[in-house]
Parts: structure tokens; C-alpha cells; sequence
């Protein structure tokens, strides 16, 4: 595979990023807003569950599904704004909600896929010698994550670029045996997890050199240790997330739909 530094998508992405950096602001906030959302609907319907009795089956089922519909529509609804400011990066537009409600058909699809295939992927990994399943189930999953995350990230772009749903959904298939266009995503990924290994080797070893010499040291920074560790693996990864958004829009316009 022939990696193009100082031509190849991945700079431009990090240039186009460092470029407009209003956008990146607006994607922070409106990602924000997501999480904040997403803290009120598992409210809501932790609170609606609690009026469920055990027997009651059909409600339960009916309200898990509305939990889920409900779950897809406030992603594809945020998932649209920021796909919007991604474009405005490359050039300037204003935003219309007038695809949403099959840009959120299109998530319920891409969802159905990916479940469909994650279950046949557990029938054959279920079918598997107890020696080496752990193994070969580890690498089914990392198989699927990798080409998974690609197909819907990359379906979702083909239709905000104007592509109708069945159009998106060929196209981001086709792409994923295309592994070389998306690369930069990956290594985004792996430099994360890097990072965050050799930061915390580092900070770990220095911490038991000076707070953690002993137990009780231990017991009373040990919470503050976690709650450090735990935020700085989620910005780390929260930034991996959003670096990989640019790419995959600068992918698909600069192979997908020329």
C-alpha cells in the first residue's frame, strides 16, 4: 500500500480541519447537545420501563423498539448537522432539512444490515472449537468493527452528497474493498491507542514512584487516578472520532464522486 504524506487525504484532512476552524467549533457544540440528548432519552425510558410488569412482553418489546427508533432518529438528526458543517469546510452552504427523514431511513437500514451480519457472524463463531473460539471471535469482531464502521460512515456521505438511499448503500459496499482509500482512519485509531499507552505507562510508573509508594496512598488517590485516566481516553478518542469524520467525507469526494 503506497502512502502519500505530504499529497494523500490524510494531511489534507488534517489541513482542512486546521482551516476552518469555526466548524470544528460548531461540531464540538453540537455533539455536546448529542450526549446531553441522549442522557434525557435514557431518562425518559428508564422511567417509562419502571410501569412495565414482567408479563407484559408485548409492551416491553414495543418499547424497547420505540427506545431504539427514538435512539436513531436523534443520531441521524445530529449526525445531518455535522455532515453539514463537514461540507461547508470544503465549501460554504446552508443547511436544509429536507432529506432528513430518509437520511434516518437510511440509518434504520444501515442498522438492520449491521445486525444482520453481526448475528451470522455469531452463528459462526458460536459454531467454532472452544480451544481457539475466544481468538477467532476477537477477530471476527475486529474484522466487522473495521469494515462496519467504514460502510456506515461512508453510506451516510454518498447521501448528503445527493445520492438517493439504494445509490448509498451499493456504493458504500463496494467501497469497503477499497481498505487503501480509507487507511488514514485506521492509523488515526492506532495512534490513538498508542498514545494513550505510552501516556499512561509513563504516568502510571511516575505515580508509583511517588503517590502510590503504599496501600493507603493507593486507596486515596487512586479514584482521582481512574477519573483521569477514564476522561482522558474518552477526549482522545473523541478527537480520533472527529478526525475520522473529515476523512471520510474528503474520501468519498475525492474517490466516490468524481
Amino acid at each position: 500500500m503506497k502512502l502519500e504524506i505530504k499529497k494523500g487525504v490524510l494531511f489534507n484532512t488534517l489541513g482542512l480541519i486546521n482551516k476552518d476552524k469555526k466548524s470544528l467549533l460548531y461540531i464540538i457544540i453540537i455533539d455536546v447537545i448529542f450526549f446531553a440528548a441522549l442522557f434525557l432519552l435514557g431518562q425518559v425510558f428508564n422511567a417509562i420501563s419502571y410501569s412495565i410488569g414482567a408479563q407484559q412482553l408485548f409492551k416491553a418489546l414495543f418499547i424497547a423498539a420505540s427506545y431504539y427508533l427514538s435512539l436513531l432518529f436523534i443520531y441521524s438528526f445530529f449526525k445531518y448537522m455535522v455532515l453539514h458543517f463537514i461540507k461547508s469546510s470544503f465549501k460554504k452552504t446552508s443547511i436544509s432539512f429536507g432529506r432528513l427523514a430518509k437520511f434516518y431511513l437510511l440509518n434504520i437500514v444501515v442498522f438492520v444490515i449491521l445486525f444482520l451480519v453481526f448475528f451470522l457472524l455469531s452463528l459462526l463463531a458460536a459454531s467454532i472449537k472452544e480451544g481457539i473460539a475466544p481468538y477467532i471471535s476477537l477477530l471476527i469482531l475486529l474484522i466487522y468493527s473495521v469494515f462496519g464502521y467504514a460502510f456506515a460512515n461512508i453510506s451516510q456521505v454518498l447521501f448528503y452528497e445527493g445520492k438517493n438511499m439504494g445509490k448509498s448503500l451499493l456504493l458504500g459496499m463496494k467501497s469497503l474493498a477499497k481498505i487503501k482509500h480509507y487507511y488514514g482512519v485506521y492509523l488515526a485509531i492506532i495512534a490513538a491507542f498508542a498514545v494513550i499507552y505510552s501516556l499512561f505507562t509513563v504516568f502510571g510508573n511516575l505515580l508509583k514512584v511517588t503517590l502510590f509508594q503504599d496501600y493507603n496512598s493507593l486507596l486515596k488517590y487512586g479514584d482521582v487516578y481512574t477519573i483521569i485516566f477514564v476522561h482522558a481516553v474518552g477526549i482522545i478518542f473523541y478527537l480520533v472520532i472527529v478526525f475520522n469524520r473529515y476523512y471520510f467525507y474528503n474520501i468519498v469526494k475525492e474517490n466516490l464522486l468524481k
